[in-house]
């Protein structure tokens, strides 16, 4: 670049150049700041993979795409054939603009709610620390744990914190992860199960004036939850699980019609198809098992379920002093199974019935939202996309994340670096336009733009006269070239404010311009401007002096040295 004065003509011509090359170079950033954010939820279940794919606009959630696919390991090693899963459910999908959330789901990870009172974010840190050792039935030093506050409570007139503390075997994430980096594809949060689910029951009318349990009813694992006032109250793991019910069909059947054996998959067809079989039936089943055979084998595990239930719902009341469920939702693919709601409705005297995750939810034709085994499966799916949102700001500023700390760290960095570009963008091209032509602003103000049009005109013929002078080339001398200087300014300038006069003298170079704004934002936007070119190639930047034209105008003069 020459150095020297550019004419009024190449001022415009080059920032006009510049306004489109960044447009160009950050077009990828400019639909994300008008579009809505897309969140996909991933469950990575024993059996199958479930993932969501869902938009949030306006307080509205859309469902964009969903997939379930089975996962069919070939040997010992499940990691191949979870892997292949993963990749299936995730193909289709916009990976590059959208955040990832996974749920992560093992015996070991647990959940708790837990209250302390008000401290320093730090020292409360390190109580929840030495609690959560009380609760976690591995060390504490192996695990990747995190907290957070809820709300508020009083215990005996004093102020509590009301805390949910989760924690999960560093081994675990770690492998859960290890499944996205082979895809290269970042994770930006790891949930609980009871986080997923809680993120569903805030969305839900009824779920605000009632106690609410959900039982995940997965292959390897059952968990209850219970929920008041869309928080979480209490989590427990259960003892009976979908495969436990498959296992206990495997027995050796005899009847008189002669003796069978049933395989794992042969078993889990049946209970799939058949269910709570009614004992009363004289149905039989591949014309060798009776209802009431498949009834029996089944029922014990059942029963067990029930009084894993019922233990659950009496230690909370009488934790909670009172506290009674109204009603349980399930989910997970063992809510599907036929007659299981009203089994336990039954037993445990409370109404249970299938959740649907996606009552409240704009979904594509082609999905079911009244499906129980559509809407039971893609429950922690479903949650973990919506609870997102927390993460923009749209609900409790902080929420529990089991990702570790490095890649934590490493995520919040990424998003800062991404916003600060996309803004510093902005900035540029809202100056280059201005200097442009205008244009943008004479429809609200034509005659605040013909005067400013009529100062940049006359800022061009001092420019010319001053590139004629003799004595310019010994200013600029050992000084920063014109056009750098030009560049800094079209970087900073923001818009409503545009220069009249440029000057320099004795190594300081004057700023003369207006700004057009309303009210004591123009104060405001004079020292951010002075900020930053001192934070730029500008030192010792000092405001000369202002003068208002009239309410929403102001004149200006600032001066600099120039590195």
């Amino acid at each position: 670049m020459e150095n020297m004065l550019p004419n009024g003509e190449s001022i415009k011509a080059w920032l006009l150049l510049r306004s489109k090359n960044f447009l160009k170079k950050y077009e990828a950033y400019w639909p994300r700041l008008n579009q809505p954010s897309m969140i996909i939820g991933v469950d990575i279940g024993t059996t199958s993979v479930k993932v969501a794919q869902m938009s949030h606009q306006d307080g509205q959630w859309a469902l964009l795409k969903i997939a379930h696919v089975h996962i069919q390991p070939d040997g010992n090693d499940s990691k191949p054939a979870i892997l292949q899963a993963l990749k299936d459910s995730l193909a289709g999908m916009d990976l590059d603009g959208s955040r990832i959330v996974c749920v992560v789901n093992c015996p070991q990870t647990c959940v708790r709610a837990m209250t302390a009172p008000p401290m320093p974010s730090q020292e409360l840190a390190e109580a929840i620390r030495w609690e959560a050792k009380n609760y976690v039935s591995f060390p504490l030093e192996q695990a990747i744990w995190d907290y957070e506050i809820t709300g508020e409570t009083l215990e005996k007139g004093v102020k509590k914190l009301n805390i949910t503390v989760a924690a999960s075997p560093r081994e675990t994430i770690d492998r859960l992860l290890s499944f996205f980096s082979e895809l290269g594809i970042k994770v930006s949060r790891v949930i609980p199960i009871s986080a997923a689910f809680e993120s569903v029951i805030q969305q839900m009318k009824s779920a605000s004036s009632e106690i609410l349990a959900v039982i995940e009813c997965g292959a390897s694992i059952t968990e209850l939850n219970i929920y008041q006032n869309a928080s979480l109250a209490f989590s427990r793991k259960l003892s009976a699980a979908g495969k436990n019910i498959t296992e206990s069909l495997m027995t050796t059947l005899v009847s008189d019609r002669g003796k069978l054996q049933l395989n794992f998959q042969q078993a889990e067809e049946i209970k799939q198809k058949y269910g709570m079989i009614e004992s009363e039936t004289d149905q039989w089943i591949e014309e060798k098992i009776s209802a009431s055979q498949i009834l029996s084998l089944i029922r014990p595990k059942l029963e067990q379920l029930v009084g894993d239930i019922e233990s659950s719902l009496n230690f909370y009341r009488e934790e909670s002093r009172g506290g009674t469920v109204n009603r349980i939702l399930l989910f997970g693919g063992g809510s599907s199974l036929k007659g299981l709601a009203p089994f336990l409705s039954r037993q445990l005297g409370i109404k249970v019935e299938v959740g649907h995750p996606l009552e409240w939810i704009k979904a594509p034709s082609d999905v079911h939202i009244h499906d129980p085994l559509m809407t039971g499966l893609f429950g922690m799916a479903i949650g973990a996309a919506v609870g997102e949102v927390k993460g923009f700001g749209l609900s409790r500023a902080k929420s529990i994340n089991l990702l570790p700390v490095e890649l934590k760290e490493k995520t919040r960095r990424l998003v800062e670096n991404v916003s600060l570009k996309v803004v510093m963008t902005a900035v540029v091209v809202m100056a280059g336009l201005f200097y442009a032509g205008m244009r943008i602003q004479a429809s609200t103000a034509d005659k605040k733009f013909q005067a400013a049009q009529l100062e940049y005109h006359g800022l061009q013929s001092q420019m010319g006269e001053l590139s004629e002078k003799a004595e310019i080339s010994h200013l600029v001398r050992g000084h920063p070239a014109w056009g750098e200087i030009f560049k800094e300014l079209s970087n900073v300038l923001p818009a409503g404010m545009y220069l009249t006069e440029l000057g320099m003298e004795d190594n300081t170079i004057s700023f003369k311009g207006v700004i057009h704004q309303n009210g004591p934002d123009m104060e405001v936007a004079l020292s951010q401007f002075m900020l930053a070119l001192e934070n730029g190639i500008f030192k010792n930047v000092q405001l000369i002096k202002t003068q208002k034209l009239d309410p929403s105008s102001l004149e200006f003069e600032v001066s600099g040295n120039a590195e």
